[in-house]
């Protein structure tokens, strides 16, 4: 048998640790461009939300890109530059592009929050030409 009390010297409120019911999971999408012309710049939209609100910059520790080509070789890794909360970009400049070959390509995110220790992931898939 176990008897609980409260402890009333306690500093903590009982609603401190509430917010962790649901963890502020961050919700990633990536759109860009389906077609690449090797040499020219691309961009790509990557969003983060939780429960469809934007996910503030502050709480975010890195978003980061792996730009795979067709044969699964890493290409480029970089790290991706927020817009406005909740909304980030990737910017691949044509000097890039120009060294990926003809083909499909995949490009993957990684999301990192400062508030729960589970990172997010996305990816879309796009072909140079």
């Amino acid at each position: 048998m176990v008897v609980l009390r409260r402890y009333e010297a306690f500093p903590d409120p009982a609603t401190k640790y509430a917010q962790l019911e649901s963890p502020p999971l961050a919700e990633v999408t990536v759109a860009g461009p389906t077609n690449v012309k090797r040499g020219q710049d691309a961009t790509f939209e990557i969003r983060i939300t939780f429960e469809g609100r934007p996910y503030e910059v502050a709480d975010i520790e890195f978003v980061k890109y792996l730009l795979f080509d067709a044969i699964g070789n890493l290409i480029i890794v970089g790290d991706a530059s927020a817009d406005a909360d909740g909304r980030w970009a990737i910017r691949v400049a044509g000097a890039q592009t120009a060294a990926l070959p003809v083909g499909a390509n995949r490009l993957e995110v990684v999301v990192a929050s400062k508030l729960v220790g589970k990172p997010s992931f996305a990816k879309i898939e796009f072909v140079t030409r």
